[in-house]
């Protein structure tokens, strides 16, 4: 043999070795693929994807494939390799005889770490590598072992990595809903009137992966502890509301409805802050929705005044003893108010009059005053309190009353005071008479003016003469 002959042959057997020593840094011949590419998956269930597992080896016996799963984005949900009987496989191990098929079962659970609206992929390989087979104790070829003798390197540490398949999952609830009310009435803000209906937009929106009924309860109360027993609020939607599951994709599926609360406050509701809430209960047990919103019922605080006469004096000319009652009505619960009174005599604008500071404890308050007989003017103003003494130049007007009134056995036209001619005579008979002579002397001037032509006429003729 010629010497070229024996080192072509030393070649070939090492390059023979060599390769089968490193049979582990091969291309796997194994292939994994999936009835599944994607899914939706209800918070806390699971799903299942179907493996089928390929080996198209036909050197070795036989073949570990050991099965693996990756989260890219870090957050791993718990999975499990299951055989075809759903009992979880043993060390994520499989053998698989040459050129042969497996079955495995990949479940995946959204628990925990998955919530509503989470979207995760999972990826899917093996790590392959032939088992050592000594089958009658000389096997020095095929046996998948570096020293033929021993399993030296198993398939979890194997370099030998097969194809990568993704399933991308996406985490929904089979039950829930959520509720968006606006944000003012259909009137505007959120004033309410006593005893009128306003009207209170929502939509309820059905974010379950399943279809759904719903039952409503409308509920108002009050911060102050005001009465609330004779409010109406209806939730406008009848129980029983069907709506369609994200599921259903179609163009007849019906995933949300408008509705809208009904507000009647109670006729005589105190002023103040209440707060209106909305509950949409589901029938398949999903945890309640709804929302709440707060609305004003104003104080509109009113202020009347008024001057009723005591007594008449022995004599008109003294002193004449009069009251003045002022009321207040619907005032703030948690607001402290005082009205002024002030009472001054028409033309005359230099005398100070009368005032009196009220700090409002009670709904009404009066007080005596005398005055001589004349016209005069009364007036309340009504101020919060802290406004008021803070800076009374500047406290806002809450409400206000005035009125003119006599005093005395006279009356007052146009603000001028006529007294009265007998005692009998009654203000009427006094206007009466101040109208009569405004005509009288409206006459007069006519009168004299006929009169002097008169005597112009006579002397032109005596002239003439």
């Amino acid at each position: 043999m010629n010497q070229w002959q024996i080192f072509l042959m030393a070649g070939l057997f090492l390059a023979v070795c060599n390769s089968l020593g490193d049979a582990e840094a091969a291309a796997s011949p194994v292939t994994i693929s999936t009835d599944v590419s994607s899914a939706d998956i209800l918070v806390s269930e699971s799903i299942v994807a179907t493996l089928t597992i390929e080996n198209s080896d036909t050197t070795y016996r036989t073949m570990d494939v050991y099965l693996a799963a990756n989260w890219p984005t870090g957050v791993a949900w718990t999975t499990y390799f299951l055989d075809t009987n759903y009992d979880p496989i043993e060390d994520d191990k499989i053998n698989m005889s040459k050129g042969g098929s497996a079955t495995v079962k990949f479940i995946v659970f959204c628990e925990e770490i998955c919530s509503v609206g989470d979207t995760n992929t999972v990826q899917i390989y093996a790590k392959t590598d032939p088992k050592f087979y000594n089958y009658d104790g000389n096997v020095t070829d095929t046996c998948g072992s570096d020293d033929c003798e021993t399993d030296t390197s198993p398939a979890s540490v194997s370099s030998n990595v097969t194809n990568t398949i993704s399933i991308t999952l996406t985490a929904r609830t089979a039950y829930h809903s959520q509720v968006a009310c606006d944000v003012e009435s259909s009137e505007g803000g959120n004033v309410v009137i006593r005893g009128q209906t306003t009207q209170w937009y929502y939509t309820l929106t059905n974010t379950g992966w399943n279809t759904d009924t719903y039952q409503f309860i409308s509920v108002v109360t009050s911060a102050d502890g005001h009465n609330v027993g004779y409010w109406t609020a209806s939730p406008g939607m009848a129980d029983g509301k069907e709506l369609t599951g994200q599921s259903d994709s179609s163009s007849t599926a019906v995933h949300d409805a408008e509705g809208s609360i009904s507000i009647i406050p109670a006729t005589d509701a105190a002023s103040g802050v209440y707060n209106v809430e909305l509950t949409v209960v589901s029938t398949n047990g999903a945890p309640d929705s709804g929302c709440n919103f707060d609305v004003v019922i104003p104080a509109e605080e009113s202020v009347t005044v008024s001057v009723a006469k005591v007594d008449t004096p022995p004599h008109p000319e003294w002193e004449w003893n009069y009251t003045w009652t002022a009321e207040v009505d619907n005032l703030e619960m948690d607001m402290n108010y005082t009205a002024i009174i002030l009472i001054k005599q028409h033309g005359d604008d230099d005398w100070g009059g009368l005032d009196w500071w009220w700090d409002i404890d009670q709904e009404s308050n009066k007080n005596p005053f005398s005055l001589q007989r004349g016209c005069y003017h009364i007036h309340v103003n009504l101020y919060e309190s802290g406004a008021l003494h803070s800076d009374e130049g500047s406290a806002t007007v809450m409400a206000y009353d005035d009125l003119d009134f006599t005093v005395g056995d006279g009356a007052c036209v146009d603000n001028v005071y006529y007294f009265a001619t007998s005692e009998e005579e009654t203000e009427e008979e006094v206007v009466e008479e101040e109208k009569q002579d405004e005509e009288i002397s409206q006459e007069v001037p006519a009168i004299s003016l006929v009169l002097a032509l008169i005597s112009i006429g006579i002397i032109a003729i005596f002239r003439r003469k």
